[in-house]
């Protein structure tokens, strides 16, 4: 089995008040502004995440479950600004957001996974992406890589090749997604010899 496993196969539970896709969906198609949705969609999900926990629902099905909502969350902010079948980008997951825990207060750690000439073709959309991000009072952890760059730099930084390793594709390009893979698995930049 390859880590880390997609969240909708491990994930225990979820609760369709996180996220009625369907009430989300008609907010959007009614509201002038797209960030006031989102605000409240984020908004709403934490007062419903801290109402489970005081339930008695285990913390890390909450964390499993504010992970999996931020994937969907960010799945569709990234469809308004890039297509679905773009072949030089992908939104990927890293860290504890790529392990799919994500507890309440925490940064969303993300990746711009970038083809070689990436950055020329999509730099205005990259930048509006991740203003909107801030827009909507996401809390952003963020980097923007190649994947060269993720080989050079995981292999100079013990803490970018852990979080390179536990990362997940989001969207975008899954070929680019395991290029990266492929070069910045454990065998790859930190062998036992070295490591130990």
């Amino acid at each position: 089995m390859s880590f880390p496993i997609p969240l909708q196969d491990h994930a225990p539970w979820r609760d369709q008040a996180l996220f009625d896709t369907s009430a989300f969906e008609q907010d959007l198609a009614t509201n002038a502004s797209s960030i006031s949705p989102f605000r409240t969609l984020l908004k709403q999900s934490a007062i419903r995440l801290r109402a489970l926990f005081q339930q008695g629902v285990p913390t890390d099905e909450l964390v499993l479950a504010r992970a999996r909502l931020m994937d969907e969350v960010l799945q569709r902010i990234w469809l308004r600004f890039f297509t679905a079948d773009a072949l030089d980008l992908a939104l990927v997951a890293v860290g504890g957001y790529g392990r799919g825990e994500l507890h309440p207060g925490s940064d969303v750690d993300i990746m711009v996974l970038l083809g070689d000439q990436a950055l020329e073709v999509h730099r205005s959309g990259l930048e509006d992406f991740l203003a909107f991000l801030w827009d909507i009072g996401l809390e952003v952890g963020h980097s923007v890589r190649t994947v060269e760059d993720c080989a050079r730099e995981g292999a100079a930084d013990i803490t970018i090749a852990t979080s390179l390793m536990e990362a997940r594709i989001l969207t975008g390009s899954a070929t680019l997604f395991e290029q990266m893979r492929s070069v910045t698995g454990p065998d790859r930049i930190w062998p036992d010899v070295a490591f130990f």
